[in-house]
């Protein structure tokens, strides 16, 4: 599964004429969801703006302070010009601050590491004043913060709006800038300033309502996992105790599954064989209870990616991965069983026989069931299924237990079923069955 692209900034030029929402063809869209940065008229030459590291961290100490004057606002209010002021001051200050770590004749030293993590503590992760969320109704075209939204809106849909993200953008983007430097490859200076406390208040944003944001995070995580061992197994933690923690308390709060799920995809793939004991707990205990949830669609394709990938280390967990499917089976549901018959031919398909000889019985049994179901979604789904070259030779592998029940259950179908196509497809089977009896 290929990683999501995260955004990307897009140019800003010092142009007098234009105002600060104005859009100019030279700007380059957002990845994701087509956002556009504005050619904001307040923005300088960089290049005589910061010219070494010392001033780079005095521009980060002044962005900092005026951003203790929006917190201290809290108890001493001041008007919303004032704010939309200190916000334009840090935009420029932070843009500034982009494109310096971007010269590729810069090295961006420990001092430099040292105050952008700064800088995202106060700004982002300690910051009192995140969003400021407000739920709209959808239009054609939507200004946010001075970004304007370009996608197809369905009538009646909502979504949030975050009045701070222009800020917190450039800060993530700096972040990642300094992150992927040459100076910071060293993982001692990232430990250096990088406690278990400022990782697990990252982390936490994975639960961010923002989409965008939640990808920044994405991307942040996956440089630590790779650089610095030591965090390794407190994000795998935090993971797991994240995924419990919607499952059986808050299922409602489940922003952010998608964008972990592929964090673990890429993880995993990079687990030694044999499997520790803690990694084989991780997919019992983490991932398996997800399809538990309602929503699971949202979530299905690296779900399933993760389980598919945990099977390829070692095939000899399949029968569990099986026998906790067909316990959880989403009786009521129907478009959710039919992603679980999905999941089912996936996993029969690339097993081995031998491997699956305990638990076979018990999912033709399913199979069957599902096969005679009135929803013709579903029946169709499981005739399907047959339909697979690597799962009729595992079947016809153990046709002494099989047939009989999938013949049994074709039988059924084709006596009394409702749907007209089902009908056909039941009783073609059940002429092929009986004729291979």
């Amino acid at each position: 599964m290929s990683k999501r692209k995260r955004p990307h900034l897009g140019s800003v030029k010092d142009d007098p004429t234009c105002s600060e929402h104005e859009i100019t063809k030279s700007m380059q869209p957002h990845v994701e969801s087509e956002v556009f940065l504005p050619c904001h008229s307040w923005v300088k030459d960089t290049s005589s703006f910061i010219v070494d590291s010392d001033s780079f961290v005095k521009n980060v100490v002044h962005c900092r302070k005026l951003q203790s004057e929006i917190t201290q606002s809290i108890n001493v209010p001041i008007t919303s010009s004032v704010e939309q002021s200190i916000k334009k001051q840090q935009r420029h200050i932070l843009w500034s601050l982009v494109q310096y770590v971007s010269r590729d004749d810069i090295i961006v030293n420990e001092e430099i590491f040292a105050s952008v993590t700064q800088l995202a503590d106060d700004l982002i992760f300690s910051s009192m004043t995140r969003y400021k969320w407000e739920a709209k109704p959808r239009k054609e075209e939507e200004w946010i913060d001075g970004w304007m939204l370009k996608e197809e809106h369905t009538k009646g849909s909502s979504y949030l709006e975050s009045t701070l993200w222009s800020v917190h953008q450039l800060v993530y983007e700096l972040l990642l800038q300094v992150l992927l430097s040459q100076g910071s490859q060293d993982s001692r200076v990232i430990v250096t300033y990088w406690n278990t406390d400022l990782l697990r208040k990252l982390l936490n944003l994975f639960g961010s309502p923002d989409s965008r944001e939640r990808d920044y995070i994405l991307s942040i995580v996956h440089i630590f996992y790779k650089m610095v061992v030591k965090f390794r197994r407190t994000i795998r933690k935090f993971i797991c105790i994240r995924i419990q923690s919607i499952v059986f308390e808050d299922e409602e709060s489940a922003q952010g599954i998608t964008e972990m799920l592929e964090f673990c995809c890429s993880i995993i793939r990079g687990f030694a064989v044999p499997l520790k004991k803690e990694h084989e707990d991780f997919l019992m205990r983490c991932l398996l209870p997800l399809h538990k949830l309602v929503n699971m669609e949202s979530f299905y394709p690296p779900l399933l990616f993760c389980i598919m990938a945990y099977l390829e280390k070692n095939p000899c967990l399949a029968p569990k991965v099986l026998d906790y499917l067909l316990r959880c089976w989403p009786l009521s549901n129907s478009s959710k069983e039919v992603l679980f018959l999905n999941h089912l031919e996936e996993i029969l398909a690339s097993i081995p026989a031998d491997i699956l000889k305990d638990i076979i019985c018990k999912v033709v049994r399913r199979m069957g069931l599902c096969m005679a179901s009135h929803h013709s979604h579903i029946s169709h789904r499981a005739f399907l299924i047959l339909e697979n070259n690597q799962v009729w030779c595992l079947l016809l592998y153990f046709r002494e237990n099989t047939f009989p029940i999938l013949s049994s259950f074709a039988e059924q179908v084709a006596s009394n079923h409702w749907n007209t196509n089902i009908l056909q497809m039941a009783s073609s089977w059940y002429n092929h069955l009986r004729h291979l009896n």
